[in-house]
Order: C-alpha cells, then sequence, then structure tokens
C-alpha cells in the first residue's frame, strides 16, 4: 500500500503532503516509543522525504514545524541506534538543521545530544552550545530538567566551565523570572561542582568566587532560600568541612567553607545547623591562631546554643589560647554547674588543655576564680568540682617546682595560694595536716613549705 501512495506522492499538492506526512511521523514516533528505532528510522526518513518534496514556501507554518519535529525524532532515533554510520547520519541532518534554523532550541538540543554521544569531547565546544541553548530555549520544566543535565555532563569535562554556564542561566534566564524552586536547584548544583572542583586545586580561590556567586544571587533574589534548599546546600557543604577539617588539615579551607555554609541564603538551615557550623568555626579559627574570628563565630549563636556544653568547651579552648583568664573562669563554672552528663566529660577534657595552655598563669587565675563560689562539698556537682580542685593544685605544684628548679626567690603569694586550694576541699578541720596529708606523696618538699607557711600565718 506505501509502494502504490509512494508512487504518487510527488503529485502531491502541498497540503495533501502535509497530511501524508504527518501520518508517516506517527509511524515513526510510535516506533520510536517502543525502542525500535531502526524501524521508527525508516518511517520517519519516509516522513522527512514527503515534505522535501514541496517547496518550503509552499508550506504553511504548521508543515515547517512538523518538519522540524520529524528531524527532531529522526536525529534521536538514529543516535539511539549508537552505530558510527546513523550517528554521521545525524550529524548531516544537524548541520542542515543549523543552517535553516539557526534560532531554534531544539537545534542546540541535539547537537548537545550528538556531543555527549562523542567519545574525546571538546569542554569548550559543549560549552558553547550549552550557552546558545541557554539564550535560545523557552523556560518550561523538561528544558530546565534538559539543560541541567547537560550541565552536569559539562561537569564532567571541565567544572570551571559548568560553573561559568550555571552563573549565565541564573543571571540572564532564572533571575528574571522569580522561580524560587529553579534559581534554588540551579544554586545547589553551583555549590555542589564548586566542592567537587575545590579538590582539584587550590580550594580558596574556589570557595571566594562561590561567596561571590551567593552574594550576587541573594542581591537578585532578595529571599532566603527555602528549608529543603537551604538544607541540601548545608548538608554538601558539611561534608567538605569536615573532609578539610579531618582529612586534610586544611583548617583556613574548613573556616572558609564554614562562612559559606552560613551564607544569608540559608538562614532557614535552623540553629541546630547553625551552631553545629559555628563550633567548627571556633575550632577551626583555634587552629589558624584566628582567635578574633573564633570569638565572633562563638557570640553569634543563639542564646540557647551558647550555654550548651559543647560550646562552653570551646569557649574554655578560645580563653586558654588567648589567655582571657575571665572567660575561661566563666566556662568552667558552667560546666561544673551544668547538669547535663556529657558536661562532665567535656570538664574532663578542660582539664586535660590546661596543660596544654600557653599562659599556665592565665589558667590557673580562672581556675582559682572559679573555686572561690565553691562552697559546699555536698552540693549538686561536687565531683566535678573536686576535679577542678585536684587540677588547680596540680598546675599551682607545676609552677612552685619550677621555681625551686630555677632556685629563683619563692612566690609567698604563690604558696598561699596552694594552702587556700587545699583548704577549699574542707576534707578535714585541720587545715594543716589536710595540707601535709594531701601533698606528701606528691611533692614533700612542696608540702613541707606550706605546712610552714600556714603555721606562721597562723600564729600571727
Amino acid at each position: 500500500m506505501f509502494k502504490n501512495a509512494t508512487s504518487a506522492y510527488r503529485l502531491f499538492d502541498p497540503s495533501t503532503s502535509e497530511k501524508f506526512g504527518k501520518l508517516l511521523y506517527k509511524i515513526g514516533k510510535d516506533s520510536s516509543a517502543r525502542k525500535h528505532h531502526d524501524i521508527a528510522t525508516r518511517w520517519l526518513e519516509r516522513a522527512y522525504d514527503i515534505l522535501t518534496e514541496q517547496y518550503l514556501d509552499h508550506l504553511n507554518d504548521d508543515a515547517s514545524e512538523l518538519k522540524v519535529v520529524i528531524l527532531q525524532r529522526l536525529v534521536k532515533s538514529l543516535l539511539a541506534l549508537q552505530t558510527d554510520e546513523d550517528t554521521k547520519k545525524a550529524k548531516v541532518l544537524i548541520d542542515l538543521m543549523e543552517k535553516d534554523y539557526p534560532d531554534k532550541s531544539v537545534v542546540s538540543s541535539l547537537r548537545l545530544a550528538l556531543l555527549s554521544k562523542q567519545q574525546s569531547q571538546d569542554p569548550e565546544a559543549y560549552f558553547s552550545v550549552t550557552m546558545r541553548f541557554i539564550g535560545s530555549m523557552m523556560l518550561t520544566k523538561p528544558n530546565f530538567k534538559l539543560l541541567m543535565y547537560h550541565i552536569h555532563s559539562l561537569r564532567k569535562l571541565d567544572s570551571s566551565l559548568a560553573c561559568k554556564a550555571l552563573d549565565e542561566l541564573l543571571s540572564l534566564r532564572l533571575f528574571p523570572t522569580g522561580n524560587d524552586s529553579w534559581v534554588e536547584r540551579a544554586t545547589v548544583m553551583r555549590v555542589w561542582i564548586s566542592i567537587l572542583h575545590s579538590n582539584e586545586q587550590d580550594q580558596i580561590p574556589t570557595i571566594a568566587a562561590l561567596m561571590g556567586h551567593l552574594d550576587l544571587t541573594l542581591q537578585n533574589v532578595k529571599y532566603t532560600f527555602s528549608k529543603s534548599g537551604a538544607h541540601a546546600a548545608q548538608t554538601l557543604i558539611w561534608k567538605q568541612i569536615e573532609s578539610a577539617y579531618n582529612e586534610q588539615r586544611q583548617y583556613k579551607s574548613a573556616q572558609a567553607w564554614c562562612h559559606i555554609a552560613l551564607h544569608p541564603l540559608f538562614a532557614n538551615g535552623g540553629n541546630f545547623n547553625k551552631a553545629k557550623i559555628c563550633r567548627k568555626i571556633v575550632l577551626s579559627s583555634l587552629a589558624c591562631g584566628d582567635f578574633d574570628d573564633a570569638r565572633v563565630a562563638f557570640f553569634s549563636m543563639t542564646d540557647v546554643d551558647r550555654p550548651a556544653p559543647q560550646s562552653q568547651y570551646l569557649l574554655f579552648k578560645l580563653a586558654s589560647c588567648s589567655g582571657d583568664a575571665e572567660l575561661a573562669a566563666s566556662s568552667l563554672e558552667n560546666l561544673a554547674n551544668s547538669e547535663l552528663e556529657e558536661a562532665a566529660e567535656l570538664l574532663h577534657a578542660c582539664v586535660l588543655e590546661t596543660q596544654k595552655a600557653r599562659d599556665k598563669n592565665q589558667i590557673t587565675a580562672a581556675l582559682l576564680k572559679v573555686l572561690e563560689s565553691y562552697n559546699c562539698r555536698d552540693e549538686p556537682g561536687f565531683l566535678r568540682w573536686s576535679l577542678l580542685l585536684r587540677s588547680t593544685i596540680r598546675m599551682l605544684e607545676a609552677e612552685l617546682e619550677n621555681e625551686l628548679k630555677s632556685e629563683k626567690n619563692l612566690d609567698q603569694n604563690l604558696i598561699e595560694e596552694i594552702c587556700k586550694t587545699f583548704e577549699a576541699g574542707n576534707y578535714t578541720n585541720n587545715s594543716c595536716h589536710s595540707i601535709t596529708l594531701l601533698t606528701f606523696t606528691s611533692c614533700p618538699q612542696i608540702a613541707r613549705m606550706a605546712y610552714s607557711h600556714r603555721k606562721k600565718s597562723v600564729s600571727l
């Protein structure tokens, strides 16, 4: 039947040719939907031949659009066959379409599909066609999804070009539309690609470029991302923060990624995430010696998160490194008074930190300041107070031992502080006996000096 029809199709008028071509296209389209691409190719070529027999200016606009649709389906079927010969045919048809329909986004889409099939791909060529597609496509959900797929493919070839394509997509097409979900999706993808790209080279320039992009996004959209969008971005960034801090030991990079995660666009990430990120900033900043940034990060937490034991432990580390006795005393007292179980472990960690303190005099002063508020050993948290008491004694003994070794004149105030510290424990009614008993095993010489000092004080 088809042979009979084809013997006369050259005599068809434009209207009949269009109807016949549409019928053949439907047969080819149905075969393509069933994944019978070899059969689909045959019928689509027949539909195309029918229309090309007519002069283009004799066909109406619908017929011209039908021709484009037939070519689009035909190219896809040829590419699906995945043979060299069929791929070459597809390339010829795409070249033809670029001459006849240079402004149609479907041509750029097909060119991208062809490029993605090639074994050796040119990133610059792929980027160039992607940019043409961005400029010509209609902003529909299928087109946006297709474009994101091709940008993902471009990322595999060149991360920097993929970031550039996303920047252009956002600034040229998405910002003016005000489509929140598309802006969020493109931005989250931009964050993800930047993270992958940062692992390929020095992270700081990549982070700086991403921060600039986020600032530009905020200026254009003038709103914060949804809770889901903020969580998606912060989840990706948090993995990079952990990698930079724990695995790579790149504390500057970890610090910078934390500031990215706290960008105003992601404000809906919640206070829990904010506190977690702020605490990591404190740790990273301390590792870098940036005490000011650590202090700002701590005090940017909410009033609920700052008193948390984890936060107070980091505050003590900050105070210890920066030599702030008042701040150290405040954090120790908060940990000692906390009813949370983890506070006891973190208080013990603070005690261990005292041994590594740069300025032990300042830390000793902090310990003494905390112990001034200790009155009764039967109150809740007594074990924590006793831990601080023993730590203070060890610190004071270490100072006194250093003076003994250096053969300098002994600081009588230091001996007095040792005596007061032992007496703060209130272990017995006889304070002098308490001093002798508790220090005898650690340093008999110090015990004798403390005993002699206290006897003189009592006699006076």
